[in-house]
């Protein structure tokens, strides 16, 4: 089955997630990371934990400079 990780500062992700469900139900090859929404957050450890479990074929993040 393929994983799905969302991963958003704040508690986004967790909401991008409860409103995919109420428009199709429940996900359970969705993660969701909200990260640094307390000061111990450990969010390395949330992606490290989450990688060993699903080895991505693909992980990328963009940075746009101007």
């Amino acid at each position: 089955m393929k994983q799905i990780l969302i991963a958003t500062h704040g508690k986004m992700a967790s909401g991008i997630r409860y409103t995919a469900e109420l428009i199709v139900g429940q996900l359970a090859e969705i993660t969701t990371i909200d990260a640094y929404v307390t000061p111990e957050d450990n969010v390395e450890e949330q992606f490290k934990e989450f990688f060993e479990k699903h080895k991505p074929k693909l992980f990328t993040e963009q940075y746009l400079k101007r």
